[in-house]
């Protein structure tokens, strides 16, 4: 195991060339979405991952149901509450089960 900073594509790149990584593969969602494996292929080395603008579904909720919306897939409805004052309302909107 290696003391690596995951979200850091600098850092992924110099630990895989001191390794001799032939490829890397990047799981946790918070490094794909920013964009740790699109560092690493640009940096000359094969990497499994998405690309951060694909992984954005992903990382981002609210992006997901809008995709899915736009491409007409059936979700639950959802709402976007920036402010913790205003949950108990969106909560009230949607009644039980």
């Amino acid at each position: 195991q290696y003391d690596v900073d995951v979200t850091s594509g600098e850092a992924v790149i110099a630990l895989a060339r001191r390794i001799g990584a032939d490829l890397v593969v990047i799981g946790p969602e918070v490094p794909l979405v920013l964009g740790v494996a699109d560092a690493v292929r640009a940096a000359g080395i094969a990497c499994f991952g998405p690309s951060k603008d694909a992984a954005r579904i992903e990382g981002s909720k609210s992006f997901a149901k809008d995709v899915m919306t736009a491409a007409g897939v059936r979700t639950a409805g959802s709402e976007i509450v920036d402010n913790p004052a205003h949950l108990d309302a969106a909560l009230d909107r949607f009644g039980p089960p």
